[in-house]
């Protein structure tokens, strides 16, 4: 008889799941999940514009302007440089996206907002699909027309607005919920 309440009492207690966060609790998490992940997209973002400026003034104070196979050669560098740090700047942001979305999904969300949150994750996933494509296109660069194409046609860039949308339906509901929240949607 003990045997057959111990199983009885494993499946209800199997079925029951992780408890949900509290509200405030959840804001908190999912807060500072958006914190570290704007930190590491300003990082990113200085390091991308930084470094590649500094790079190419370099290699303009070593470059004769008067000479044409000179700033041709001079266009071709920046290029390369810029497509390695442009290549650098998303594989990082990915790289963020994908633990910012790892560590939301383990969290246990109320049943308030848990439509909200499975939406922004189900749209950081679509922009995380669209990563590999636009690193593929970004290594068969040749010109800034086609970095601008690589970039501007991704289906990460394409996702991105969803994922700006989702943020912004799960921060307004949690507000509307009476936790004051500000979770740094990307823009």
């Amino acid at each position: 008889m003990r045997s057959l309440v111990g199983l009885l009492l494993a499946i209800v207690l199997a079925g029951c799941g992780p408890t949900p966060l509290s509200l405030d609790d959840y804001a908190d998490s999912v807060e500072s999940l958006g914190r570290t992940y704007e930190d590491i997209s300003t990082g990113l973002q200085r390091t991308l514009h930084d470094d590649l400026q500094f790079e190419i003034d370099d290699i303009l104070k070593e470059v004769d302007q008067n000479d044409p196979a000179a700033v041709e050669a001079l266009a071709e560098e920046a290029l390369v440089l810029t497509v390695a740090r442009t290549t650098a700047f998303f594989a990082g942001l990915g790289d963020g996206l994908h633990v910012y979305r790892s560590a939301l999904g383990e969290l246990v969300p109320p049943r308030s907002v848990e439509a909200e949150h499975d939406e922004f994750i189900d749209a950081m996933g679509g922009v995380l699909a669209g990563l590999p494509g636009l690193l593929a296109a970004l290594a068969d660069i040749d010109d800034f027309d086609g970095l601008d194409v690589a970039v501007n046609g991704s289906v990460f860039t394409d996702a991105g607005p969803r994922l700006v949308a989702a943020c912004g339906r799960l921060e307004q509901r949690l507000i509307d919920r009476g936790t004051a929240v500000n979770l740094r949607c990307p823009a």
